[in-house]
């Protein structure tokens, strides 16, 4: 019995490595999973402005690493070290003259929904910012309803647009889909309350991405 046993153990063990190797010998593309990231602050309303009456903020972005999944210190924002900087409602790629030393771009994916976005379009154009144009040009398109969020005047909300996908080259030139899935603190959008409580909980980004570190442009 103990002979048939180790039998069984051994083809189980050569049959595991073979599976191994044809997923290696027919290309399969191996990715990560998702990644989550929650209340990322990106210069969060301090106070307000005393003549004017206006939010004010630090005026300092948040820059971010796709590729490590962690926050990149502001005196590393000269370097290739960041992806995607957040500041308010505007997001930077590590590209043209966003602080940049990257080869980074992107674009927002309109009319595609995050799950189902299985790779870049091979006639896909990767846009770079440009601080020094009037008015400023950035990769991740901003103002209402243009880019990634819809601002309610009503309300003084905002809130994601559904079927908006961040497209992103990273730093290095690798390739990640970003979905923005709220705006606010603990990831709930407040429907209730004072202008002031709702600007103290905005700018706490939660979004989940996908990065494909071996530079292809399929993510499944």
């Amino acid at each position: 019995m103990r002979k048939i046993i180790n039998q069984v153990a051994l083809v189980l063990v050569i049959s595991a490595g073979l599976f191994a190797c044809s997923k290696e010998d027919t290309g399969v593309v191996l990715v990560n999973t998702d990644n989550v990231v929650n209340d990322l602050r990106a210069d969060t309303i301090i106070g307000k402005d005393l003549i004017t009456g206006m939010p004010v903020s630090a005026g300092k972005y948040t820059f971010y690493s796709l590729e490590r999944n962690e926050i990149v210190a502001n005196s590393d924002s000269a370097s290739a070290k960041w992806d995607v900087a957040f500041a308010g409602t505007t997001i930077l790629t590590n590209s043209g003259t966003s602080y940049s030393n990257g080869i980074g771009g992107g674009f927002v994916y309109k009319g595609v929904l995050y799950d189902t976005l299985s790779k870049v379009p091979a006639d896909s154009v990767f846009r770079t910012d440009n601080a020094s144009a009037s008015p400023k040009i950035y990769a991740i398109t901003t103002g209402n309803t243009k880019g990634w969020y819809n601002y309610d005047f009503a309300t003084s909300l905002v809130t994601p647009l559904a079927g908006r996908v961040l497209v992103v080259k990273t730093a290095s030139g690798k390739y990640a889909k970003l979905e923005i899935l709220n705006y606010y603190k603990g990831g709930v959008t407040p429907i209730s309350g004072t202008e002031e409580e709702k600007l103290a909980k905005q700018r706490y980004y939660k979004f989940r991405y996908k990065f494909q570190p071996n530079g292809t442009k399929t993510f499944q």
